[in-house]
């Protein structure tokens, strides 16, 4: 220890008590600047100054006093700063650092407008009506509304569309993206971590950073992440005259299983396409043929607010090392998907990878990420269960 500068009473007695509290390596130097300022205060005060003409009996006797009177001093002075010999140091407590965290970069909040907002709206083409009939709006975010669509044939011979081998085929798709809203970048990654994060991010559909919302048609709903329906065209038809009604859902969530959505506007549309009237034949190109798109402006009441973005919850997941070193020795893509979705009940991210496992049962390797504030809750290796788990 360096002592700049003298000291005075208040700062010997701030060093002695620290030294007290624990034992310090420069007692010697603080006990040597004690002694020098007892000493140089007994110089500046001379008790009984030399006078000309005393005797020296009475110089003596003053000499004698004034050393006693010096002595007192000093085991006065001592007596209020060194402290007792047999008190034992208190612990220092250690201020253990928390696991970190993730703090929400706060996103503009968009402002419901007032009054009542439109629930229906159609369009028409080419002898066809398509009318998409929403349940509410706006539309509460975490909780699940409804959309009606119909498709009336208002020709006079034979509507006739493509669709996928669903059982219940989807003739109008439903969804929209939230305006002025996105998904925030994450940080920086490298190596596998970084390809991990880029095909997570791909396969969610938020690369681009596009929050979407869309409905689940009736026949799927209750099916826990993606679903599908084979890679075949079938042909559906519909009689003059004649309409056909479905319903899909949205549930609460944006995109698939990514967590509620803030609040804002969605330009949401009701698509039909791939058709043609039977008495023009099939186009060459489907592609190019014309669509009927039907839109409608829907709110989103956004009431969960705080949730750390798809991108931030796999930056918090890629900071448990278990999980890196198994994406560092996987040929990633290969027989393995990566998993992102949000558990709106325990609010929590699940991050990780699931392993085909080569004919035998799937394993998936999971990080639990605290939903607010981004910490690492628990690591878990599992058998993943399709039924039950779904499709990531």
């Amino acid at each position: 220890m360096v002592l700049r500068g003298p000291l005075d009473d208040d700062g010997l007695r701030f060093h002695l008590a620290r030294r007290a509290d624990a034992a310090r390596p420069d007692d010697v130097a603080l006990r040597a600047t004690i002694a020098s300022r007892i000493a140089g205060q007994t110089r500046r005060n001379r008790w009984f100054p030399p006078r000309g003409g005393r005797p020296p009996v009475l110089t003596l006797a003053a000499g004698l006093l004034a050393v006693v009177f010096a002595l007192i001093t000093v085991v006065v002075r001592l007596a209020h700063v060194t402290p007792p010999v047999a008190q034992t140091p208190v612990p220092t407590a250690v201020v253990q650092s928390p696991s970190p965290r993730l703090t929400p970069v706060p996103a503009p909040v968009a402002t419901l407008p007032s009054g009542p907002l439109d629930t229906t709206a159609s369009a028409s083409l080419n002898g066809v009506q398509v009318t998409i009939e929403l349940e509410r709006n706006p539309m509460p975010a975490g909780e699940s509304t409804w959309v009606t669509t119909t498709v009336t044939n208002t020709g006079a011979d034979d509507l006739i569309w493509s669709h996928g081998p669903c059982t219940h085929p989807t003739t109008v798709t439903v969804g929209g993206t939230v305006d002025g809203q996105n998904w925030r970048d994450g940080g920086d990654q490298i190596g596998a971590s970084l390809r991990f994060r880029s095909m997570a991010l791909a396969q969610a559909g938020v690369a681009d950073g596009a929050i979407v919302v869309s409905f689940l048609p009736e026949a799927f709903v209750g099916k826990k992440g993606t679903y599908g329906c084979g890679d075949v065209a079938l042909e559906s038809s519909l009689a003059p005259g004649k309409s056909i009604k479905q319903r899909a859902r949205w549930d609460g969530e944006a995109g698939t299983l990514l967590g509620p959505p803030p609040t804002g506007q969605v330009a949401l549309v009701g698509s039909f396409r791939d058709f043609w009237r039977r008495s023009g034949g099939e186009p060459t190109d489907l592609y190019t043929a014309p669509a009927i798109e039907v839109p409608l402006t829907v709110w989103i009441d956004g009431r969960v607010q705080g949730i750390i973005h798809p991108g931030e919850a796999i930056d918090a997941a890629l900071r448990d090392q278990r999980l890196v070193a198994i994406l560092e020795t996987r040929d990633l893509g290969n027989a393995n998907i990566p998993v992102l979705r949000y558990d709106p009940v325990a609010a929590v991210w699940e991050v990780g990878l699931l392993e085909d496992n080569y004919g035998g049962e799937p394993q998936v390797h999971l990080v639990i990420v605290d939903g607010h504030t981004g910490e690492i809750r628990q690591f878990v290796e599992r058998t993943w269960n399709f039924n039950v788990d779904g499709f990531p």
